[in-house]
């Protein structure tokens, strides 16, 4: 089926190492809710230093066939102690509720599947309700803190 006009743009998930796109997520995400830019980033030279430790990230966008995508969405993640773990998510205003967190999620968990983990943690703020969106997906509480860490087991 291909979209017609009128239709809901499509959604794409790939990797990304721009880190200027990357930010430009975080920063309209958190400036769309009031909310703080995720730990550790506060500038694009910090997107780029968590790379160089390891954090893959995988950019969302949203836009028609044959025409211009707009960054939506960005999740970052790395590979800690045989487990993939999600450190960082960010979903623009605009673009909540139409299933970009849950795809970014997904795509984190297909890549923790293919390299043969038995599940995907994320430690996910309190202060705003993440971890509901997050048992959504199938993860649970593990935990306590100010960042609930939370796992989801994985199909093997």
């Amino acid at each position: 089926m291909h979209p017609t006009a009128g239709s809901t743009p499509l959604l794409t998930v790939m990797t990304c190492r721009d880190a200027e796109t990357i930010f430009d997520v975080f920063k309209a995400a958190a400036e769309g809710n009031r909310r703080s830019l995720p730990p550790g980033i506060s500038a694009a030279d910090d997107v780029r230093a968590v790379m160089r430790g390891g954090v893959a990230f995988f950019v969302a966008y949203r836009g028609q066939l044959r025409g211009e995508a707009s960054p939506v969405g960005a999740i970052g993640y790395r590979w800690e102690r045989g487990t993939l773990r999600i450190v960082h998510v960010g979903v623009k205003e605009e673009a909540r509720g139409g299933g970009v967190a849950k795809r970014l999620v997904q795509a984190v968990e297909a890549v923790g599947a293919a390299l043969g983990s038995t599940s995907v943690s994320a430690a996910v703020p309190q202060e705003y309700d993440h971890h509901k969106l997050f048992e959504r997906f199938g993860y649970q509480v593990t935990g306590e803190g100010e960042r609930l860490p939370m796992t989801k087991a994985l199909a093997s």
